[in-house]
């Protein structure tokens, strides 16, 4: 499905997780809602009217019922818009927010700038401040465990680290010091309680078993040949698939299963016009979202290409 609206390009996109509902933002920070039923947009929120190219965030709530937006009226506000009632629950300051990730019970939405801010993710106020140390530049990934006590942390900058917190008691518990020029992170998750998967800005896939103190290691090296720096790369949820552009044709996608390396692509001319500035996952994995340095927004089902009813889970060797 094609979604035509923004008139920059797309700088982040969200699927609801409970409906068939996409918010997508763009980099002068008009933020969008659409219905992917019939691909008309539902709501519009306008940047404000000083904004710079400075991009903008969109998160649903794990119910789907909260969408967390920055920015919201100005330039230093995010907004909890509540999807059901229409309107604005609570609003709060933050600058040069760079990720907005929710735990998954929804009690908590993490935003990371140089320090991690948590809040409460029903009144927005602040719960705590992580004071992380190690970062040399921004944090800009950030990734919850599935048991919503361990947040995990990755930088902006060459030879950054990637750590990862109990929330609970506000404590490092492992971190990783990139040797290699290229290990700024630009998507995380993790992939079980004891393994991190990660890319670094060059595209390559790492897993890393944090609780070994073992370097990361290359996810079926070989396969990804990292050659397209600073160009759109996502994970899925659960680590297992990720998503990047061609290195031949920036307009052309790839999905590629991590455990087995097998790739399915989306050619440009059954979309995109232009080169791909975003991507993400949908929850279930069962959809991808793209948009455009034109504005543009296609949706794909993934089912079909991956050769199955849905994506399955395999294990990624150690």
């Amino acid at each position: 499905m094609r979604l035509d609206g923004h008139r920059s390009a797309i700088f982040n996109i969200a699927f609801n997780p409970v409906k068939r509902i996409l918010a997508s933002g763009d980099d002068y920070g008009e933020i969008r809602l659409w219905d992917l039923d019939s691909g008309t947009t539902l709501e519009i929120f306008q940047p404000p009217v000083d904004r710079k190219k400075d991009g903008s965030l969109v998160a649903f709530s794990p119910d789907g019922s909260i969408l967390a937006a920055w920015p919201f009226e100005t330039n230093y506000q995010l907004a909890l818009w509540n999807f059901h009632l229409r309107k604005v629950d609570g609003t709060f300051e933050c600058v040069n927010v760079n990720s907005i990730v929710w735990s998954p019970d929804g009690l908590i939405l993490a935003c990371a700038e140089r320090i991690v801010t948590l809040r409460d993710g029903k009144t927005g106020k602040k719960v705590k401040e992580l004071e992380i140390i190690g970062h040399k530049g921004s944090i800009v990934s950030l990734a919850w465990s599935s048991n919503a006590r361990l947040l995990a942390t990755g930088g902006d900058e060459d030879n950054s680290s990637i750590q990862i917190w109990d929330v609970e008691k506000s404590e490092q518990v492992a971190i990783y010091k990139s040797v290699h020029y290229a290990q700024n992170i630009k998507s995380i998750s993790f992939y079980s309680d004891d393994a991190l998967i990660y890319i670094d800005v060059s595209g390559q896939p790492y897993i890393w078993y944090w609780k070994t103190n073992k370097e990361p290691q290359i996810i079926n090296q070989g396969v990804l040949v990292p050659d397209i720096d600073n160009y759109p790369t996502q994970l899925n949820s659960s680590g297992q698939y990720i998503a990047r552009i061609s290195s031949v044709d920036y307009r052309i996608l790839h999905i590629i299963d991590l455990a087995t390396g097998i790739k399915s692509t989306f050619y440009a001319s059954d979309g995109h016009e232009e080169v791909i500035s975003y991507m993400v996952f949908s929850t279930d994995s069962r959809t991808l979202a793209s948009g455009d340095f034109a504005g543009t927004v296609y949706t794909w089902e993934l089912s079909p290409r991956l050769g199955g009813n849905q994506p399955q889970n395999r294990s990624i060797e150690k």
